[in-house]
């Protein structure tokens, strides 16, 4: 999927399945990824096409078979998410805590120090006002850069961007994290302008790659 490279992949997974919860059915199935360290992936697709589900199943969050390695190891374990950054789609996340306190949680659970969240929070673009307070109060674009800021907060290896706006400072963050020789896993329902800065396109059509 990415330029070859004689580094492990950062992401590297044969036959994702992930099953609905409580079903038969698979959500997705049949999901081959390989992005290389300075590589990177637009997972694409309409609603419900399953890109969320692959991105949760990475990160270790719903139960997924399959061969998957995520910086090498498997989904979920704590020395990997570590060196991943998730930037997770919608407004429900942290609404009952700042931005500030979610990017310093993060940077303490990253082992990286809490100078390392206000950075993020600058890089992110996010208002001086909007620092402090609550999510829940904030408006879209304040969330996304929130979003956006959480996902940066240490400069992990692995950029996990769910449903992320084509601002400055997200582009910005792909090229840095690629430059230094990290992945970036972009899902969004239009590619738009994503893949020159991000790599190749996969896209999923109800939970299989199209």
């Amino acid at each position: 999927m990415s330029t070859p490279r004689s580094d492990p992949a950062l992401v590297a997974a044969r036959g994702l399945a992930v099953q609905f919860e409580g079903g038969q059915e698979e959500a997705v199935s049949g999901v081959d990824l390989d992005i290389a360290p300075g590589g990177g992936l637009v997972l694409t697709g309409g609603e419900g096409s399953g890109k969320t589900t692959v991105l949760r199943a990475l990160l270790g969050l719903v139960p997924a078979t399959g061969e998957i390695l995520v910086c090498g190891e498997a989904p979920g374990t704590p020395t990997a998410l570590r060196r991943i950054g998730y930037g997770p789609q919608g407004e429900a996340f942290g609404r009952r805590n700042t931005p500030r306190e979610l990017t310093r949680f993060l940077a303490r659970a990253r082992g990286v120090p809490a100078a390392a969240a206000d950075q993020a929070l600058e890089r992110a673009g996010l208002p001086l006002a909007a620092r402090r307070q609550i999510v829940s109060t904030l408006d879209i674009e304040e969330v996304r850069r929130t979003s956006l800021a959480c996902a940066i907060t240490g400069d992990p290896d692995l950029l996990v961007l769910d449903g992320p706006w084509e601002l400055t400072e997200t582009i910005d963050a792909i090229e840095a994290t690629r430059a230094a020789v990290g992945a970036v896993l972009v899902a969004t329902n239009d590619p738009g302008d994503f893949p020159p800065f991000v790599g190749p396109t996969l896209e999923l059509v109800s939970g299989v790659p199209a």
